[in-house]
């Protein structure tokens, strides 16, 4: 969702960066990650630079997803990390490579 404020623009993602105890899982939950990304969401993407965080994306791109998981998200969290993880955005490639 986006609402305007004095030209500025605010997300849900921006709303859920505020909080501290926020997860990767509960961003990747948003529709709008991917694109939020891709439009270089300077919080968005110091979020996704933490160390912890990249080992999580990488982890879930890497790793095969459990058969215990629902059909529904089995693959969604993983299909998602590896989006965020090709979108091109030079801070995050920098800290992976």
């Amino acid at each position: 969702m986006f609402w305007r404020f004095n030209n500025m623009c605010t997300t849900n993602i921006d709303n859920l960066l505020n909080d501290e105890d926020v997860t990767l899982q509960r961003l990747m939950d948003e529709d709008d990650i991917i694109q939020e990304c891709k439009s270089s969401n300077r919080k968005l993407v110091n979020f996704l630079v933490k160390s912890e965080v990249l080992h999580e994306l990488v982890s879930l791109v890497t790793k095969e997803p459990s058969t215990q998981t629902a059909e529904v998200v089995r693959f969604k969290y993983n299909n998602i990390a590896a989006e965020l993880l090709s979108c091109d955005i030079a801070v995050i490639n920098d800290a992976i490579f």
